[in-house]
């Protein structure tokens, strides 16, 4: 069921039945997530969302874009 497709071609696709399996149906979504016109209104929309400080194993963790985080704790990988 391959099909040869040069990189940079368009291609059509339509879905005719319900997707039962999880693993396809997650699949399906990323690939229709690397088209522009399904990830651009996600991508404005997310654009919105300020990201907070959240407590987790009683350590602050945050994205380093939230101006109010403190600098996560700089641990050493050397074992003793």
């Amino acid at each position: 069921m391959a099909i040869d497709l040069k990189p940079g071609t368009t291609v059509r696709v339509t879905i005719n039945k319900h997707i039962n399996r999880e693993s396809a149906r997650k699949t399906l979504e990323r690939l229709f997530m690397k088209d522009k016109a399904v990830s651009g209104p996600i991508e404005k929309r997310s654009r919105n969302f300020i990201p907070l400080p959240k407590r987790r194993g009683g350590a602050i963790w945050s994205t380093p874009t939230c101006p109010a985080a403190p600098p996560p704790p700089s641990r050493s990988r050397r074992r003793r």
